[in-house]
């Protein structure tokens, strides 16, 4: 049995792991059975020793050794009987956890080391192709940032170049508004003196007029005068 047991594969062999575990639950479920079977058999001693406590503190001299009650005897026999069940149900149970130990010697767990060996590997190497994909990753990310970072001082650049283009091109704009106020203030000027001319020439237009006029009501006058004295 044991050589047709070797030959049969790894792979027809159900799931390694969900039997470890099953394992596993199982000795769980039974130590925490024995833990609850000893804290009820301790109960189930304590209760005797006080019907034993009890009934030695009622005992008479004349019936020594003998119980007085029979209703306390009877309590007595049943609480020892379910003392012996207790103990016989924990001794069961102790050896069922110890068949379900797992044993690394026999031919059952050389092959679930084996197994677990050979998933332990299969995970190495999923790790070493992750820990791959995952660095792969990381570089194809390191690659795009650094061409972002490119990009980026690029467009400083440009930025930069652009800025200094603006300030040339105010400091021009500012030089050229200069010439254009000092232009203006030149025209107004030049206005003001024209219009200071137009009123000279106006005002001397006015006062040779006014002199010819003069000069012709004279002559008229002495006309008079000399057909006057002619007469």
């Amino acid at each position: 049995c044991e050589l047709v047991e070797m030959a049969i594969p790894i792979e027809s062999e159900p799931d390694i792991p969900e039997r470890i575990m099953e394992y596993q639950r199982r000795e769980f479920v039974l130590l925490s059975k024995i833990a609850q079977r000893e804290r009820e058999m301790r109960k189930h001693r304590q209760q005797a020793n006080e019907a034993v406590a009890s009934f030695e503190d009622t005992r008479k001299d004349s019936l020594q050794g003998a119980f007085v009650d029979p209703v306390v005897n009877v309590e007595i026999g049943m609480l020892r009987q379910r003392l012996k069940e207790k103990d016989q149900q924990i001794e069961r149970l102790k050896e069922q956890s110890h068949n379900a130990t797992f044993h690394p010697n026999s031919i059952q767990g050389q092959k679930l080391l084996r197994k677990c060996a050979h998933l332990l590997e299969e995970n190495s190497e999923l790790g070493r192709q992750l820990e791959e994909e995952w660095m792969q990753t990381l570089r194809i990310q390191m690659v795009v940032e650094r061409k972002k970072r490119s990009q980026l001082q690029q467009r400083i650049v440009d930025f930069e170049q652009h800025a200094d283009r603006i300030d040339g091109e105010n400091e021009q704009m500012q030089k050229r508004i200069a010439t254009l106020g000092q232009q203006l203030k030149d025209t107004r000027s030049e206005i003001d003196r024209m219009k200071r001319d137009i009123e000279d020439t106006r005002a001397g237009n006015k006062r040779r007029k006014d002199l010819e006029k003069e000069k012709k009501t004279d002559t008229v006058e002495k006309l008079s005068e000399e057909e006057a004295a002619k007469r």
